[in-house]
């Protein structure tokens, strides 16, 4: 045994950067929101305020924040089933380093959709995925 591989730490840091970043998205204000603070006959006096992606989209939003979390973790967990030192069949080791590749191509596809709003909080959860999947022999 050599110690952890490094496939295995690329998609622990891609794990736990996931983490961070829905903890800043989901707590510290960075979205501009409208309301209307002193509504009179037809003339309304509007405030912009920083609010969190939670108070700005309610709690549904949640659900999103919650997905590249799972992603990273498949991601974790491919890595270390899909270990060379195991002596399961060949075959079997493969198949999770496939899950490791999935799983980057999924991340992809998610910062690329959401790009504009919460993607661009998760490319280095991207970056360390690909990387993962790249070192995962």
């Amino acid at each position: 045994m050599e110690g952890v591989r490094t496939s295995t730490i690329l998609a622990g840091i891609s794990h736990i950067s996931t983490v961070i970043s829905a903890v800043i998205l989901m707590f510290i204000p960075l979205f501009s929101a409208a309301e209307i603070v002193a509504p009179s006959g037809g003339l309304n006096q509007l405030s912009e305020t920083k609010v969190t992606l939670v108070e700005l989209n309610g709690t549904g939003v949640i659900l999103t924040l919650i997905f590249p979390w799972v992603v990273t973790g498949l991601s974790v967990v491919s890595t270390i089933m899909g270990a060379p030192e195991r002596r399961d069949d060949k075959r079997v080791l493969w198949r999770w380093r496939s899950y490791s590749w999935g799983a980057a191509i999924v991340m992809i596809f998610f910062v690329a959709l959401s790009f504009t709003t919460l993607g661009i909080f998760y490319i280095p959860a991207l970056a360390l995925t690909i990387g993962a999947a790249v070192f995962s022999k």
